[in-house]
C-alpha cells in the first residue's frame, strides 16, 4: 500500500501507487520510471508529476547511472 506517500493530486498519474516503479523524493512519490533494455544498453525514462529543480534532476540521473552499472549495462540518456 503506497497511498500514504502519494499526494492525492497525483493518485491517477501514479497508477494508484502500486503498478509503476516510483520515484520517491523526500519520502513522497513524485513520479514514475521505466526501463528499456537494448543489447548492452539501458534507457531509463521518467515521468515526473511536477517540475523538479536541477538538483533533483541530477540526483535522478546519477541514480539511473548507478542502476545501469548494477545491471551491467551502459546508460543511454
Amino acid at each position: 500500500e503506497r497511498m500514504l506517500v502519494i499526494d492525492p493530486e497525483f493518485k491517477k498519474d501514479s497508477g494508484q501507487g502500486v503498478f509503476n516503479p516510483n520515484i520517491v523524493i523526500n519520502g513522497r512519490i513524485k513520479g514514475a520510471w521505466r526501463r528499456e533494455l537494448k543489447g548492452d544498453t539501458v534507457i531509463v525514462q521518467t515521468q515526473l508529476f511536477s517540475s523538479p529543480d536541477r538538483s533533483v534532476l541530477k540526483k535522478i540521473n546519477d541514480t539511473a547511472k548507478l542502476y545501469a552499472q548494477f545491471i551491467g549495462k551502459k546508460l543511454i540518456n
